[in-house]
């Protein structure tokens, strides 16, 4: 299966600080729970915070809601996150991945 992925690097320091996997066809919960679980083994190593997004609640909304969740290094459960919300986390971990210890 060919699966959608996007890494944002820090850009101070190259490494990644989040991926996002997408799962177009995850539009419930448990859609969405049983596709992260099909692909775990993809992510369970990664160095970085990794989310699953799962396909816009309204095709003419840019900034509607996409189930959403976060599965590394803890997971959460599914819930929905207005792109604007979730853009502004990956900038805030962008911006602090090397000045965590600050």
């Amino acid at each position: 299966m060919l699966v959608e992925n996007k890494y944002f690097e820090c850009d101070q320091c190259g490494e990644c600080c989040i991926r996002l996997i997408f799962a177009p066809d995850s539009g419930t919960d448990r859609e969405l729970k049983a596709f992260v679980e099909m692909i775990r083994s993809d992510f369970e190593r990664e160095r970085c915070e990794v989310w699953v997004i799962g396909p816009p609640e309204n095709d003419y909304d840019e900034d509607c809601g996409h189930l959403t969740m976060q599965v590394w290094p803890v997971q959460g459960g599914p819930k929905s996150i207005p792109a604007s919300i979730f853009n502004k986390r990956i900038v805030d971990l962008e911006e602090r991945h090397c000045n965590a210890a600050d």
